[in-house]
């Protein structure tokens, strides 16, 4: 059987020793530690740490408008390619389904 600390590495490898150390003492307030599970570390760990979880989705996001910005600009220079191969019509394409999958992440 896994120790506290094992669940809370598995459930948040995000976290560095302090905050596991941190998580298990508030997990041990109202439950054994055979008794917790995975959806109540994730939680508590999002109580305790919420400005850390909201930089880090901050942070996520930014990167992904970042590269839609790029992707952009690729499909842009390959729009410009005169009589282009159906390898670079397909990149193209490619680079345009990329651009939406990662609109579809930032709503979420």
């Amino acid at each position: 059987m896994k120790t506290l600390r094992e669940k809370i590495i598995e459930a948040c490898p995000e976290l560095g020793n302090y905050e596991v150390q941190i998580l298990m003492e508030e997990l041990r307030v109202n439950s054994r530690d055979e008794n917790v599970y995975e959806a109540q570390i994730k939680v508590t760990a999002q109580n305790l740490f919420a400005e850390m979880y909201r930089w880090r989705k901050f942070k996520t996001r930014e990167a992904i408008v970042t590269a839609v910005e790029l992707l952009k600009d690729v499909d842009a220079i390959l729009a410009d390619i005169p009589d282009m191969s159906d390898e670079v019509a397909r990149t193209q394409q490619d680079v345009q389904s990329n651009v939406v999958y990662l609109f579809k992440e930032i709503d979420k």
